[in-house]
């Protein structure tokens, strides 16, 4: 049985007494409530601040360049792209736009057509008239204009090399590949060839650098490495002038007016007056009297007589240097791989001999080339690397670099203040959890 007993006023007294006392307790913890509540608030806020204004995308600091390349047989845009602040002084440079140009009228004076056909250096008055209606015009456009000049073949050949070596990934290594290039004097590079319209480049870093010819070297340092490069530029073997060449070479020993020629397809034919055949630099010394003002064409196709015909126009036999090419050109011993573009290119896409991975073996390319050749004409329908990638990678160099966007804190600041926020925040979640739920420690000498 349970009894309960009185209690005494002594005891009534005391509990009286401990519920006053225990009033103002609970005021003053909720006042603590409201202030870890106010605290843990501001800590969320300056957590979600900070981490916002810290990781927000930083603005882009992109430059732009403008290429116009003006050959023999084309004109082209291209529009490149490549942040300020650039790598070891040399911007990384991407294409983002090419188009074919309309010449405007004001960029076609009488002489563009004969200058386009000649050398700049023998027909200087020719060019500087292009070059001043191209200046006239282009400062008209929206975009800082820099000038127009006639770079050299050299320069091209040197351009064209730098835009294989920068797509294929040799300037700039990761890693091992890194350190170990490091260690090289010269890193890996590949050789260039370039087949144009007027003229034909090569040129790539040879294994032995030799005095014999300076005026084939150039200079250029790129990504924080110095590179000398073997370049020439072989003017009037290009596509259009040693077919030039060619048919001038034919000329001088015909009798008649008609020209089987093994090159074209047969059942190709062709009417050219003789006079424009002499017109460039490239044939003007074979010119004489002709019996006939007309040459008329006839396509052949046959690829082996096509082939000693061209053949004849490289001679071979005389060579002051140590070693040559051809015509007397020194040539350093060839080494490494070759990257070729252009017309060079372009043929060999033509011919589905572009789509393999590995390298076409030359004897496949000779016999894909002579099958071709043997095609009638009729059956035949008509069907970019190049040298401003390089032109403007170089060019960047004399742009001086730009410091990088950076974040408004640095690293070490970004992450004392996360975990200062991150302290008040988990301190005044504990502290309120201390209140509400009092462990037995905490409760121990209350009545």
């Amino acid at each position: 049985m349970c009894q309960v007993l009185p209690r005494s006023v002594e005891t009534e007294e005391r509990l009286h007494g401990i519920r006053r006392r225990t009033k103002p307790k609970m005021s003053r913890t909720r006042k603590i409530l409201l202030i870890l509540g106010f605290l843990s608030t501001l800590a969320v806020i300056a957590l979600i601040a900070v981490a916002v204004t810290q990781n927000k995308p930083l603005p882009k600091n992109i430059k732009y360049g403008i290429v116009l390349d003006a050959g023999s047989s084309h004109t082209n845009l291209y529009v490149y792209e490549w942040p300020g602040e650039k790598e070891n002084d040399t911007g990384v440079v991407q294409q983002v736009e090419v188009c074919k140009v309309e010449a405007a009228e004001s960029c076609q004076p009488e002489s563009l057509h004969p200058f386009f056909h000649s050398s700049s250096l023998e027909n200087k008055s020719a060019a500087d008239k292009v070059l001043s209606s191209v200046e006239k015009t282009l400062r008209s456009a929206p975009f800082s204009f820099q000038g127009a000049r006639i770079i050299s073949g050299q320069e091209e050949g040197a351009y064209g090399w730098i835009t294989i070596n920068y797509l294929l990934g040799n300037f700039k290594q990761s890693g091992w590949t890194k350190f170990l290039h490091s260690l090289k004097s010269i890193s890996e590079t590949s050789g260039a060839l370039d087949l144009g319209g007027a003229s034909t480049q090569i040129t790539f870093v040879p294994n032995e650098l030799s005095r014999e010819s300076p005026e084939n070297l150039l200079y250029f340092r790129l990504y924080g490495k110095d590179y000398l490069v073997y370049t020439h530029s072989f003017l009037c073997y290009g596509k259009d002038q040693a077919l030039q060449q060619k048919l001038a070479e034919d000329l001088q020993t015909m009798e008649s007016s008609s020209l089987l020629d093994p090159c074209f397809h047969q059942g190709y034919q062709r009417t050219i007056n003789i006079s424009d055949l002499f017109k460039n630099p490239c044939t003007s010394a074979k010119k004489k009297e002709f019996p006939f003002r007309q040459l008329y064409i006839q396509g052949e196709g046959d690829y082996q007589k096509c082939r000693r015909n061209i053949q004849k126009l490289f001679n071979k036999t005389h060579c002051p240097y140590s070693s040559c090419s051809f015509n007397g050109i020194y040539l350093p011993p060839l080494q490494g791989d070759f990257g070729a573009f252009s017309a060079f290119y372009f043929v060999m896409n033509f011919l589905n001999l572009t789509s393999e991975q590995s390298p076409v073996a030359l004897d496949k390319v000779t016999s894909t080339i002579e099958s071709f050749c043997a095609r009638p004409w009729h059956e035949i329908g008509s069907s970019d690397a190049g040298w401003t990638l390089g032109y403007m990678l170089n060019l960047t160099n004399m742009i001086p670099a730009e410091e990088p966007a950076v974040p408004p804190l640095s690293h070490g600041s970004y992450v004392g203040l996360m975990v200062l926020c991150s302290l008040v925040l988990v301190a005044g979640l504990l502290l309120a959890w201390l209140l509400f739920h009092k462990p037995k420690c905490l409760q121990k000498g209350t009545v």
